[in-house]
């Protein structure tokens, strides 16, 4: 299956192996420190282009409870909102994982590639 993904992934974009880890991370989930939610959490609202929570979940097509819930827990970036992310604004969710000088947008290498992302949002749904 994770070969298929990576092929997937590297007529996708510049760095296929990005890919690759962030749907191996989001089949298997991550824990983040309280420090390293608040920070994503942060990215979140920047690369959304968001100033508010209630905004926020508007752009991720999610109840203002589930910001809150998330908030309130601080364990993990649910994947359904990193997806949202990656299809709404092209943000690669490794930079809002983890910031620092992690590339924040994905690009295709072609135009009419651009549909693999889809195909990769749909494969992933389909092991989640």
């Amino acid at each position: 299956m994770f070969n298929c993904l990576k092929t997937l992934c590297d007529g996708y974009c510049q760095s296929g192996n990005l890919l690759l880890i962030f749907i191996k991370r989001l089949s298997w989930g991550q824990t983040l420190s309280d420090n390293e939610f608040d920070d994503a959490m942060d990215r979140m609202l920047d690369a959304s282009r968001c100033s508010t929570w209630s905004e926020l979940a508007k752009f991720l097509e999610v109840q203002p409870s589930a910001i809150a819930q998330a908030n309130s827990k601080k364990k993990a970036i649910p994947s359904n909102w990193l997806i949202t992310l990656l299809r709404k604004r092209m943000v690669n969710p490794e930079w809002v994982l983890h910031g620092g000088a992690i590339a924040k947008y994905l690009q295709p290498r072609k135009q009419d590639n651009a549909e693999m992302l889809g195909d990769l949002i749909r494969m992933h749904a389909a092991i989640a």
